[in-house]
């Protein structure tokens, strides 16, 4: 029997959940997904700016960022004299999940200013820390981030962390903006004790982009690669060597599917990501999967995010600097 709750846990974002209440709209030139789930609200970048190195839509998404981080701390009422604290969740010496900590090594921190009374004027009081992860401190990550926000009592948490996604194309394409909080390692299976206003006792919000997807994810995504491929070839014949982009797929008619692959083209989305699941999860071999490019995305990420936080943070920060 599949384990639903394992198979369910396998993206991180809510744009992927079809139980979410969803609407869509453009800013900046971006697609973005607002979701909704109980008082949660969830905003979902989409962009191809990084992995296609388009400079010029890159300098636009710290923009971007920065006003959806705007709308979210007015929807939780946090005015701009309240103080901040980002921490940058993972590991860095996985590239993979380097994202927390690279963005918190670019984050404008200012509490020592607060605390020594220096010039404040158009600044917020703002400190950041990244906890690393369980396997190297031997400590639940919470329970430091816990601590530390009872020690120095911020008002609000930002907390970075890299995801997981059942969608090739949302790997490296997607940052996801939330108020619900964030559970490490959910997306892979791992999950640590959550990081929300009820663990932490203050609002926090969550910034993360998928940089894995499983194989089972994977293979789902190939053969509808594969029918799409093979639908057009019929429809449209051209050269059966051409590739065809994902954004170019066009609708395959169930009775075609059953067609082409036999019994498992009656299966619909959901239905057919779970079968796979199910088969190739006793296997052991539904490794978690990145890019090869991961490193400079991953940089590219860091600077973005941190850029927009900056943005979103302080005034004295604009985006020509």
């Amino acid at each position: 029997m599949i384990n639903l709750d394992l198979f369910n846990s396998r993206t991180d974002l809510a744009c992927e959940n079809e139980k979410y209440q969803k609407e869509e709209f453009k800013l900046n030139g971006c697609n973005i997904v607002k979701s909704y789930h109980n008082d949660d609200i969830f905003f979902s970048i989409y962009t191809d700016a990084v992995i296609n190195n388009i400079s010029d839509e890159i300098k636009k998404i710290p923009e971007i960022i920065d006003n959806i981080l705007k709308q979210v701390l007015k929807h939780l009422k946090i005015n701009e004299s309240s103080k901040a604290l980002v921490v940058g969740l993972g590991n860095d010496k996985i590239t993979p999940d380097a994202l927390g900590p690279r963005c918190i090594d670019r984050i404008l921190v200012t509490k020592h200013l607060f605390d020594n009374d220096e010039d404040i004027t158009g600044l917020r009081n703002v400190s950041s820390f990244s906890p690393s992860v369980m396997g190297n401190t031997g400590m639940e990550t919470s329970l430091i981030i816990e601590s530390i926000v009872q020690k120095f009592k911020p008002d609000f948490l930002i907390v970075i962390d890299a995801l997981a996604s059942i969608n090739l194309n949302r790997v490296n394409q997607t940052i996801q903006i939330s108020t619900k909080g964030i559970c490490p390692g959910s997306g892979i299976g791992n999950s640590r004790k959550e990081i929300s206003f009820k663990t932490m006792g203050v609002p926090v919000i969550s910034v993360g982009v998928p940089t894995v997807v499983d194989v089972a994810s994977i293979t789902n995504d190939v053969i509808n690669f594969i029918l799409n491929h093979i639908h057009k070839e019929i429809i449209n014949p051209s050269n059966p060597l051409l590739f065809m982009p994902n954004n170019q797929n066009v609708s395959v008619p169930k009775e075609q599917k059953n067609k082409y692959i036999g019994l498992i083209g009656n299966l619909n989305e959901d239905e057919l990501r779970r079968l796979i699941f199910e088969a190739i999860a006793p296997t052991g071999y539904n490794f978690m999967v990145t890019t090869k490019d991961i490193d400079q995305a991953i940089s590219n990420f860091a600077m973005i995010i941190s850029r927009g936080i900056n943005l979103c943070l302080h005034q004295k920060v604009n985006s020509t600097q």
